[in-house]
């Protein structure tokens, strides 16, 4: 005779979502210098796709990343450029060029 099989319905875990902030955090903590995806997404028990997803989307990389208009380097006196001037929200940076790989942590600072 044979018994009779129990149907279980398979159980699905209902869908998560996520606010912005959350998504712009894990973004920013993706971009740190030695991070991993797959780290970040493990540490906040998210697939790696997922974030991949949100930082192809223009919808949550519009909010997390902030547009700066910067204008050409200025040439000095010699004909060399010499400095590269920011605008942002009004305010004006005039940056030498001879330090400009500490311009862009510094800026990234500032739109936080």
């Amino acid at each position: 005779m044979d018994t009779p099989k129990l149907l279980l319905k398979p159980t699905r875990r209902a869908r998560r979502t996520h606010s912005p902030d959350f998504k712009a955090q894990v973004l920013s903590e993706c971009e740190e210098p030695g991070t991993s995806i797959a780290a970040v997404a493990l540490r906040h028990d998210l697939n790696a796709n997922l974030i991949h997803k949100w930082k192809n989307s223009p919808k949550v990389s519009a909010k997390t990343e902030g547009f700066v208009p910067l204008s050409l380097p200025v040439r000095s006196a010699s004909g060399a450029f010499d400095k590269v001037t920011f605008e942002i929200e009004g305010l004006t940076i005039h940056w030498p060029l001879s330090d400009i790989d500490q311009a862009l942590p510094w800026l990234k600072s500032l739109l936080k």
